[in-house]
């Protein structure tokens, strides 16, 4: 990322294994309040710290029996609104300490006409889940507002079990991370990618056959490489409002593509290296090689304050965890939605038409089609494709 107008793509964090002493819930209750509607749950654990989340779940289906209740769940966009000690990491008192949560269902769960549902004695549970510290769920979304909220990763950070869960999802609607706007702006929403001791097959072979464009006849050549750890990675690309909501406003919107109404949204492009990790990249000495990885950040670059601000660890990812998951469990020729690499270098590829904006993009350079750009061929909103199957936006 030495070229001045490399996009950011997306940030990552490394999850790595300790010794713990694995978290167990021991006791649930649920009760509702006839008059504010208010549902409170508590519950016990046992073990260590955890990621606590919640899920709610029914017998109101059509398979239900007295000997198979049929319990489903209501869905994450019905309990993503619950407040108190769920969505984060809660500290261990003891095993009989009671821990709370609240939920509002009248102000989240309603049927298609906007009635409240009526759940007979006994015909709802709450499902609570305590997740180990080194074994966090599946997102993770970071505050990274210049607010007045604590710089900890605890008071930061909240986790989610599945898309649908995050923060902003509706009923009827699949995951708030393209209809949720804070998660290009003061919030950053990370998907885990498990890849601890697996290995897999890095580069490019012959088969995609516009690879020697790139590289001048010389493929990237194939070979194994086998993850250490787990880690989390941006679901977007770092977009302009995040970088202003980090950096001060002199340094704030790098980027060409400015076009007001909707510079929040679209990727920061115009950064180099020393910005990233060194400082400002017009006063950083090209001689000065301090902030460079493995070191830490400098405290003045994006990833050194960032840092600062939320107690993360935020860095680039490397070559290969990059790689891993821009290709989303599949091999050679095929692209990270399973759809086959067409080497189309001149022409539009429809395949990658779906998850990527580039210049020969099927829907073409004309003003209708780049509305949301003040140029042709600019960019665009992240997350306006389609996304990789393992749920990463603008990968290419």
């Amino acid at each position: 990322m030495n070229a001045r107008n490399a996009v950011l793509g997306a940030l990552a964090i490394c999850v790595t294994s300790a010794l713990a002493t694995v978290p167990e819930v021991t006791y649930v209750s649920m009760e509702q309040s006839s008059s504010s509607r208010q549902v409170t749950i508590q519950y016990k654990f046992s073990g260590d710290d955890a990621v606590i989340t919640l899920d709610v779940q029914t017998n109101a289906n059509t398979s239900a029996s007295a000997s198979d209740p049929g319990w489903t769940s209501i869905g994450g966009p019905a309990v993503c609104n619950a407040k108190g000690e769920v969505w984060r990491k809660v500290e261990k008192v003891s095993d009989d300490t009671l821990h709370t949560i609240t939920w509002r269902p009248d102000k989240s769960w309603a049927g298609e006409n906007g009635e409240g549902f009526v759940i007979a004695a006994n015909g709802a549970r709450a499902v609570v889940k305590a997740w180990a510290v080194n074994n966090t769920p599946d997102y993770m979304v970071v505050d990274i507002s210049n607010s007045s909220i604590p710089h900890t990763q605890d008071a930061r950070c909240r986790y989610y079990p599945s898309v649908d869960f995050l923060p902003g999802s509706k009923p009827g609607q699949v995951g708030a991370v393209t209809n949720n706007a804070n998660f290009k702006t003061s919030l950053l929403v990370m998907r885990k990618i498990c890849a601890r001791d697996i290995t897999w097959i890095m580069g490019s072979t012959a088969l995609e056959t516009e690879r020697s464009r790139v590289d001048s006849g010389n493929w990237e050549r194939t070979h194994p490489v086998t993850l250490t750890n787990d880690y989390y990675i941006g679901v977007f690309a770092v977009t302009q409002g995040q970088w202003a909501e980090v950096v001060p406003v002199g340094r704030s919107y790098p980027s060409r593509f400015q076009n007001l109404a909707y510079r929040a949204g679209r990727p920061v492009e115009q950064i180099c290296y020393n910005d990233l990790r060194c400082g400002d990249c017009n006063t950083s000495s090209s001689s000065d090689y301090g902030g460079h990885y493995p070191d830490p950040p400098y405290a003045d670059s994006f990833l050194g304050r960032i840092r600062n601000r939320t107690g993360v660890d935020f860095d680039l990812p490397s070559d290969a965890q990059w790689e891993f998951a821009c290709r989303a469990g599949h091999g050679d020729t095929k692209y990270g939605d399973g759809s086959t690499i067409l080497n189309m270098y001149t022409s539009a590829d429809a395949n990658l038409g779906r998850i990527a904006w580039y210049a020969q993009h099927p829907a073409g350079t004309s003003a209708s089609a780049d509305a949301n750009c003040d140029t042709t061929q600019g960019t665009k909103t992240v997350g306006t494709c389609a996304p990789n199957d393992w749920g990463l936006y603008d990968m290419l």
